[in-house]
């Protein structure tokens, strides 16, 4: 019973880790998941949500159809990200706000880690896995130099876009390195997702925003994890070089040193500081915070 809970709350713990990472523009909960261990576990649980669940719905066998839905795992995945979104997330925005040098090196320092991490589940490196990889590289880095568009307001797209939006947001759970937090941003719809979040419960219009967000969300993610897994299977190799890649390129998003304009964000080199000391501990405690993960992915892989 103990190991039972203790796995459960692990398990809640990479989905709270998760769910924290996705909200944040230039971080992907995917990266979580492939170094926390549970990443094809997590695919092949969204693509068994497939006509054969329906079947064994209708005949109310609902034993089986918790074994077949891996229940078990995804609720706990699912109760870490609802706590992540509904208070770590918050706690990261005011960070945002008012520390964003010192938190953007902390994941700074998360992704960094990750291209060792991610980049050691590649089994061969050779000429089709470097290509792989530096083709992930080059499409991060194009990605980060797209500027922002201007904030969408709420008024201006209907329910069909927000589950677009939904769908594109679900791209970072599962692409370690992509963030869909970034590419809403990019489009102007992050800040409004972010206001619907935090003001779902006192308003009808927010609520039914973010119920159609989820629902795109959640077909992004069955959807996705179809392609992913028949990808997995075949090019594997070249499939995590490519993540690889998707992951080193993705700093240049989180670079923790940049000025915000309208049309653009402007990458500098940091002075020479007390604050520079500050964020280059925060970097380190970031790649600390990785390697536990790995250690504790690891040990429960044995």
């Amino acid at each position: 019973m103990l190991k039972f809970l203790s796995k459960k709350i692990i398990l809640i713990l990479k989905g709270a880790a998760m769910g924290g990472a996705n909200v944040i523009p230039g971080v992907s909960g995917g990266t979580i998941a492939f170094i926390t261990g549970i990443y094809e576990e997590l695919i092949n649980t969204l693509k068994s949500f497939n006509f054969r669940a329906l079947k064994i719905l209708l005949k109310l066998n609902f034993k089986d159809l918790y074994s077949h839905l891996n229940l078990n795992f995804i609720i706990s995945i699912g109760i870490g990200i609802i706590i992540s979104v509904f208070s770590i997330a918050k706690l990261l925005e005011f960070l945002f706000e008012n520390h964003p040098i010192l938190i953007s090196s902390y994941f700074f320092g998360l992704i960094l880690a990750s291209i060792y991490y991610v980049g050691k589940f590649v089994e061969r490196w050779n000429f089709f896995s470097i290509t792989s990889s530096i083709i992930g590289f080059t499409i991060a880095l194009f990605i980060a130099f797209i500027p922002p568009s201007l904030p969408v307001e709420q008024q201006d797209i209907n329910p069909v876009m927000i589950i677009i939006y939904g769908m594109i947001g679900s791209t970072g759970m599962l692409l370690p390195g992509f963030s869909g937090s970034y590419i809403l941003l990019v489009i102007g719809v992050y800040e409004l997702i972010i206001k619907a979040l935090n003001d779902m419960f006192n308003s009808i219009q927010d609520f039914l925003f973010m119920v159609y967000f989820l629902f795109g969300t959640a077909i992004g993610l069955v959807g996705f994890s179809f392609i992913l897994s028949w990808i997995l299977k075949r090019y594997k190799n070249i499939t995590i070089a490519l993540l690889t890649g998707f992951v080193a390129g993705s700093l240049l998003t989180i670079w923790p040193w940049k000025t915000e304009t309208e049309s653009t964000f402007n990458r500098v080199i940091p002075e020479i500081s007390f604050e520079l000391t500050y964020a280059c501990l925060s970097i380190f405690l970031g790649l600390i915070t990785i390697t536990l993960f790995e250690k504790i992915a690891s040990k429960k892989n044995k």
